[in-house]
């Protein structure tokens, strides 16, 4: 029915079994859980994901990581290309879902089949806020700000993804998700979000957007989608 896929790299060994568990407590049964190892070097990450290695649900991949390249984006197409089923939800390996995020969005997908992206609302924690993002995205949202669907909410149709290349694995501090949504909307695809709150986004000091929002190439590389969809319109 569905594929969650879940990149890791040296996460936070109980933040890690507190996303797992959340993702073996869905209320569906017909699910599998793709976790991409992206060459941890942290032993007590490695220790949870060996407990985890025997569940029925889990399937468990290791990708190398590469000097000058975006190494979540090789991750998750290393994810991608090992997916069962054409429903994709993508989550992170710090937060929490909710245990019907899975049936709640499978439903929508089912019910609307025009849909090739699905997003959802999420709730931040410590910061304790509720994301409130757009029903439908246009080209024109798409050009008013660089943050109009929570990457770790999204469910999205495996074979469209693969169809228009993934995700973009350089330049090394790129904000790949968003690289992938403009792509999506380049290529006329129909991103949607829920009004529901699907999960409990962590934020913390090591979240990968912040760290890569440290560097001139991540905002570089917004620009350039911009621009690109721009000279499309």
């Amino acid at each position: 029915m569905i594929s969650i896929l879940m990149p890791v790299y040296n996460t936070n060994p109980n933040f890690l079994k507190e996303a797992i568990d959340s993702c073996l407590a869905q209320t569906i049964e017909n699910y599998e859980i793709i976790i991409v190892d992206n060459a941890s070097t942290n032993r007590e990450t490695l220790k949870v994901l060996a407990e985890y290695s025997n569940e029925d649900k889990i399937k468990l991949y290791n990708c190398s990581r590469e000097e000058d390249k975006n190494n979540i984006s090789i991750a998750l197409n290393t994810g991608l290309k090992n997916c069962t089923y054409d429903l994709v939800a993508r989550m992170d390996s710090d937060d929490v879902m909710f245990h019907d995020r899975l049936e709640r969005q499978v439903k929508y997908m089912n019910k609307n089949t025009d849909v090739d992206i699905l997003g959802a609302q999420m709730k931040v924690f410590p910061d304790n806020y509720t994301t409130n993002h757009p029903r439908v995205i246009t080209k024109e949202k798409g050009l008013e700000s660089s943050w109009f669907i929570n990457h770790p909410t999204v469910v999205y149709r495996r074979d469209k993804i693969l169809a228009i290349g993934g995700y973009k694995d350089s330049p090394k501090y790129a904000a790949e998700d968003y690289g992938l949504w403009m792509n999506a909307l380049r290529n006329n695809m129909n991103i949607r979000n829920m009004k529901d709150v699907v999960l409990f986004y962590r934020s913390h000091g090591d979240n990968l957007t912040r760290h890569h929002e440290k560097h001139d190439s991540y905002w570089e590389s917004i620009k350039i989608e911009q621009q690109k969809l721009r000279d499309i319109l």
